[in-house]
């Protein structure tokens, strides 16, 4: 089905009215005639109530003409495209009607074949308006729940189909910008057209938003006939995306607009509830969840610190190698996997003196980190090993756990900080507290992490200003993360001294 273009026709003459609105209904059938008025005042009234998408108004009415019409329409929050017809060929009338916003001035009699023409103009302009403020109304849609009286009329009867997408395992901490990129790429060569195809959509029926991690898309189907095929998708995922396990949520119940936000919600739960690290899955809401099989209980974690308490690393390590295995066989959810990881790491600090709590944490961090990375949980063993080894052999693991913190966070930062990124947004990537990865960045780097984001855009946008002589200032700032050009000004003079433009005339550029 077509998009459909909510039209309000105003006339004063009840004869011509009626044959407006008939001859724009059957030659572009997207325009769809919602109301009728005799005058502008009635008209501006139906706007109000309706929000149209076009309003084809008669200049000479009573109450209020059209030129006062259109000035009234612009003023809305969401403004009509205004097309003016008259019966006279008035230059002043035309001139303030193109003053008010007013594109198209028709002049009666109307052949169909000039009104056609109008439609097929106004009708191009609007799709390309709505692919742009659709896409834009959806993600704001995802993000927060929407009222009734916020969503636009044109999704007032739209089904959505929203998906949530996740490569490799949940992303509950950084495990290295190299992982990280090799992602992105991944979802990035993912298109709309693709996904269309697989359900037999229109690709702008189809969107894409980066969802709670670099790892994940949720991608959002409007489908008002069929219920999109969700197997086709998953298969068409599965062999675009190799070097990764696909997992994707779905629910086959479509959501208004306004229901999008409470349904990536129940998808994000849905994932972190199921999601089994190696293991790709066409993730049902549906479906029942599968019991919860605990594979590292206390019998053997008290085998495993046995053997490593008499010295028989070789056997610690095959239990290790064994539970790895079948948490894997057996589809183990993530949390599940973390939460007897931690127990078993937490058993092995008492063996040694490395009981503080940073050793613990990190070693933790480490292990997690070892999980996210691995294609298949196996891969990971040698990592949780070394950490194992680290933590209770090595007094200074912990020194080295925080300096690769501290090194992964200037990655991090020298990766994005052109990006709107904030110490707290790096503290979720990473899977730390705010306050702690703040403690580990300052003793390595002797500095918050703040203070060096600033230090850093500073010195990029001074290097930018070196290299590009003629880039207006407005334009480096946001080049290095400052969208306000009044407060990358001030951020320039506290750490250069200088304002920009003072800095380079004192720099001879």
């Amino acid at each position: 089905m077509s998009e459909r273009f909510r039209t309000i026709v105003v006339e004063d003459e009840p004869y011509i009215l009626a044959y407006l609105a008939r001859r724009i209904e059957s030659l572009d059938e997207r325009f769809e005639v919602i109301a009728k008025a005799r005058h502008g005042a009635e008209a501006l009234e139906l706007a109000t109530q309706m929000r149209p998408d076009v309003v084809f108004s008669d200049v000479y009415m009573p109450r209020m003409d059209g030129i006062a019409l259109s000035k009234a329409l612009r003023e809305l929050p969401n403004p009509p495209v205004v097309a003016i017809v008259s019966g006279f060929r008035d230059f002043d009338y035309a001139r303030e009607a193109m003053r008010n916003g007013v594109q198209n001035y028709l002049l009666k009699p109307i052949s169909d074949d000039e009104l056609r023409g109008v439609l097929g103009e106004i009708g191009a302009r609007l799709a390309l308006s709505h692919a742009t403020s659709d896409s834009e109304i959806i993600r704001r849609a995802v993000l927060v729940s929407l009222s009734a009286e916020e969503v636009p009329p044109r999704f007032a009867r739209s089904k959505f189909y929203p998906f949530l997408l996740n490569l490799g395992a949940l992303a509950t901490s950084i495990s290295g910008i190299e992982h990280d990129q090799a992602l992105s790429r991944q979802l990035n060569a993912l298109s709309a057209a693709q996904i269309a195809a697989c359900c037999g959509l229109d690709e702008h029926k189809v969107w894409f938003y980066r969802a709670n991690s670099y790892a994940q898309r949720l991608i959002v189907l409007e489908s008002n006939e069929t219920v999109p095929d969700a197997e086709a998708i998953f298969a068409h995922l599965q062999k675009r995306i190799s070097a990764f396990p696909v997992n994707l949520c779905t629910n086959a119940t479509p959501c208004g607009l306004g229901e999008l936000h409470a349904r990536q919600l129940e998808l994000n739960s849905l994932l972190n509830r199921r999601l089994s690290p190696g293991n790709s899955a066409l993730i049902r809401a549906d479906e029942p969840l599968p019991p919860v099989c605990t594979v590292l209980g206390r019998e053997i974690i008290n085998a495993f610190c046995g053997f490593l308490r008499i010295g028989k690393h070789g056997q610690a390590r095959v239990l290790l190698s064994q539970a790895l295995e079948q948490w894997q066989e057996k589809c183990c959810p993530q949390y599940q996997i973390h939460s007897e990881l931690s127990a078993l790491i937490q058993a092995c600090a008492s063996l040694s003196n490395a009981t503080e709590s940073e050793n613990i944490y990190l070693a933790e961090y480490y292990a997690s980190a070892a999980i996210c990375a691995a294609p298949r949980l196996y891969d990971a063993l040698e990592q949780i090993w070394n950490t194992l080894d680290d933590l209770l052999f090595h007094h200074n693991a912990h020194s080295d756990y925080s300096q690769k913190t501290a090194d992964d966070i200037v990655n991090y930062l020298n990766a994005h900080y052109a990006d709107d990124i904030t110490v707290e947004s790096i503290a979720d990537i990473l899977g730390f507290n705010v306050i702690y990865l703040n403690r580990i960045f300052k003793k390595h780097q002797q500095i918050p992490i703040l203070q060096y984001l600033i230090n850093l855009r500073i010195e990029k946008a001074k290097h930018m200003m070196l290299e590009h002589p003629d880039l207006p200032v407005a334009i480096i700032g946001r080049n290095v993360g400052y969208n306000d050009p009044h407060y990358f000004s001030r951020a320039f003079k506290k750490i250069t001294g200088l304002p920009p433009t003072e800095w380079r005339t004192e720099h001879g550029i």
